[in-house]
């Protein structure tokens, strides 16, 4: 009998052991993941990500906690990548573990429902984003989370989405908001402080104040340098911020260096299809048209509009960006025309996307009544002209 319950402890000894090389194993993954996620690896971080979730799933050695972590940041490294549609799933996949193991109220549940909605973001659901966003921080603000380092972020993904959507105030008070809280927690050096000095400077720098845009992209720019390098995304995205100010300012030779700069780290970190790069190449091509450089443009544009195409269809906010500065090309080169197809074009998935009132219609259509005056159309160049008075009226 001895010699059986000690054979017993041995098998249980093994089992325990076997367990705890299992959880070793997934735990390495996760950690591995996350390592290659912050140093811009994301195709290694997906590989780790994915085994991570693969192990953590198995029946035998099941651990939903570290299933959803694992879920969570391959959700994060996918909409990094632009792959929207693997986000989409396992965002949903973590919407309703959290939801169910939580009845909905915990703080599990808000960051599975703010990834949720940067996915509807990106890919331009903005009610639905809308909706998620605000009930990502009901909760956070119930459950009294608000010192939770996430819940500034959550403030200024909802500021992001106003400002998309033209609610210039609502967003501007959203992203002052975040950036007090990050202040409090003595967070001035940390890259989610320098996220929010950009987006608070984007949207300056949109109402005609580069003064202050400026001041603040230099400062986001250095903290991003010093706590990232140089070859990192975060710090693309704020040269870039830099680059369209200086566009404006007609400071055209930094403006083109900065460009350029960010479209090589775009390129060798996320790849020539990802929606930023399109993004970029727009940008640089609008720089170009400014400079007078309209046949260096094109080719840009081109590849911009193939790219958007591609990851979001023919009916998003970002391929009519893309129409409309194919259509200025043409209207620089005289060929009215092929210019009236691409403006007529963008005008029509601003409208249904954004709305009447938004300022990117209401500039493109202006775009048009141009080009129609351009094209002796007198009464149709008129008749816009109107609307356009009624819609900044009302």
């Amino acid at each position: 009998m001895a010699r059986i319950k000690n054979l017993c402890f041995l098998l249980l000894l093994v089992l325990l052991s076997y367990v705890s090389l299992q959880a070793q194993s997934v735990s390495s993954l996760f950690k591995s993941g996350i390592k290659a996620q912050e140093n811009g690896d994301y195709p290694a971080a997906i590989e780790y990500l994915v085994k991570a979730s693969e192990k953590s799933k198995d029946k035998k050695w099941r651990n939903q906690r570290q299933y959803t972590r694992s879920l969570d940041k391959l959700t994060e490294v996918n909409i990094t990548l632009g792959r929207y549609e693997d986000a989409e799933r396992t965002a949903k996949i973590l919407v309703e573990i959290t939801k169910s193991k939580a009845k909905g109220s915990h703080k599990d549940y808000a960051s599975a429902l703010n990834s949720l909605a940067t996915v509807y973001y990106e890919t331009g659901r903005y009610k639905e984003s809308e909706v998620l966003y605000k009930k990502t921080l009901d909760i956070f603000e119930k459950k009294s989370e608000r010192k939770d380092p996430a819940y500034p972020s959550v403030i200024g993904n909802l500021a992001s989405l106003y400002r998309t959507m033209d609610r210039n105030k609502e967003a501007e008070e959203l992203y002052i908001k975040a950036l007090e809280l990050l202040r409090k927690k003595k967070s001035k050096q940390h890259e989610s402080y320098a996220a929010a000095l950009n987006n608070l400077a984007s949207l300056y720098r949109s109402t005609e104040r580069g003064e202050e845009a400026e001041t603040l992209l230099i400062e986001a720019t250095e903290i991003t340098k010093n706590k990232l390098g140089e070859d990192h995304i975060n710090y693309a995205f704020s040269i870039q911020n830099l680059a369209a100010l200086y566009t404006e300012m007609g400071r055209f030779k930094e403006a083109e260096d900065f460009y350029l700069k960010t479209i090589e780290i775009i390129k060798g970190k996320l790849g020539e299809d990802h929606p930023s790069y399109a993004t970029f190449l727009g940008n640089l091509s609008a720089l170009y048209f400014t400079m007078g450089r309209y046949h260096e443009a094109k080719p840009l544009i081109e590849k911009a509009l193939e790219i958007t195409k591609n990851k979001f269809g023919e009916n998003h906010v970002d391929y009519a960006l893309q129409l409309s500065n194919m259509g200025a090309y043409y209207f620089i080169i005289s060929d009215f025309n092929e210019a009236d197809q691409c403006l007529t074009k963008a005008a029509e998935i601003q409208k249904e996307q954004l709305g009447e009132k938004h300022s990117s219609y209401i500039q493109t259509i202006s775009f048009v009544a141009h080009l129609y005056s351009k094209m002796g159309r007198d009464e149709e160049a008129k008749s816009l002209l109107m609307k356009i008075q009624l819609l900044q009226e009302n």
